[in-house]
């Protein structure tokens, strides 16, 4: 009886322990995408300036900026889709950990 509430303590703080990494986990991912995501707005914007500078004809430039920024918003729009994922992914993992800890406390309620 003891140990079967110790092995169900020990469920419990496992899951819990894997909720939260998987959490930090996913916010770490989120900030890298971020940051990633504007290293690319940036870059787009220095790409702009040099171009600005390089190309003679008006034409020649929309086209570019058009290209430039569309890129620019594929690049934005995947990495926050692989921000969503991973955000996906950790909420399912939080809610398999609190199923696994809800289970746990039923196996020990039923014990006591």
């Amino acid at each position: 009886d003891e140990r079967l509430q110790r092995e169900a303590a020990r469920c419990i703080e496992g899951a819990t322990r894997a909720a939260a990494e998987a959490e930090r986990r996913s916010r770490e991912r989120a900030a890298q995408l971020e940051a990633w995501a504007a290293e690319q707005r940036k870059a787009w914007g220095e790409k702009v300036v040099r171009t600005e500078a390089l190309l003679e004809s008006v034409s020649e430039l929309t086209a570019f900026e058009h290209r430039a920024h569309e890129e620019a918003e594929a690049a934005i729009r995947s990495a926050q889709a692989e921000r969503d994922e991973a955000q996906c992914a950790a909420e399912a993992l939080a809610e398999a950990a609190r199923e696994l800890l809800e289970r746990a406390r039923l196996v020990q309620r039923d014990l006591s």
